[in-house]
């Protein structure tokens, strides 16, 4: 039941007192590695660039010699994964706005080729038009490069709408897993619980509890907001 689901998004959910350790594991990342089959992982809070380097190329070759990978063909790769222009390679590293250090912090460890990507407290450090840029990159990740990614983040409400799956922790004890819908099927244990609830998911339940409104658990609120016109 407790388990990542593989190229997918999952994301983590869990009560405001847990610190996230575990029984069996010393942290979040253990836990994570004992649930995926493919143990292939890069946690990208531990990925460390040193983005106080003279250009952005030399931040790419740092950290490709680092991981001993090298050569220009990376290089082309990681600026084609991050969708950086080709003269992003000459600027200043340290002038990056936040969304494009992300993507550049993507790219770098795609071409490690991870199976399973964790990503840890990035949503602190985007403003919404940047927020939206990593939303696409996020679903692109999935889509196009099979890759399972794990969100342990908690800003819930801005990552409930790219998830696909959920992992509900309580007291270090995992008591919802699976697709994201479960959490409107389980809304009074969450509450009971103490666990932060999604917005979208407190809205669906005071509409569906005080109208008449036929609707369908919608990730967009203009989708959830033409549900209750149809039903005027």
């Amino acid at each position: 039941m407790d388990k990542i689901v593989q190229d997918k998004i999952t994301m983590i959910i869990s009560d405001y007192n847990t610190n996230l350790e575990f029984s069996d594991s010393h942290n979040i990342y253990e836990f994570i590695e004992k649930k995926v089959v493919k143990k292939n992982i890069v946690v990208i809070d531990n990925i460390k660039i040193d983005f106080y380097e003279l250009s952005v190329l030399d931040v790419i070759n740092k950290f490709l010699t680092k991981y001993n990978v090298r050569g220009k063909k990376f290089v082309d790769k990681v600026l084609k994964l991050s969708t950086l222009p080709v003269d992003y390679l000459n600027k200043d590293p340290f002038l990056l706005k936040e969304s494009e250090k992300f993507k550049l912090l993507l790219a770098l460890v795609l071409a490690l080729n991870p199976k399973v990507i964790i990503i840890k407290n990035i949503s602190c450090f985007l403003d919404n038009k940047s927020r939206d840029e990593v939303m696409f990159t996020l679903k692109k990740l999935k889509r196009e490069y099979d890759k399972t990614i794990v969100i342990v983040d908690n800003d819930i409400d801005y990552f409930y709408t790219v998830s696909d799956n959920v992992l509900v922790i309580d007291n270090s004890e995992v008591i919802i897993s699976g697709k994201k819908n479960l959490l409107f099927d389980n809304y009074s244990l969450l509450k009971r619980k103490k666990i932060p609830i999604p917005v979208h998911i407190e809205f669906i339940k005071y509409v569906k509890d005080n109208t008449d409104a036929d609707m369908l658990i919608r990730d967009d609120v203009k989708d959830i907001m033409k549900d209750i016109y149809r039903s005027l």
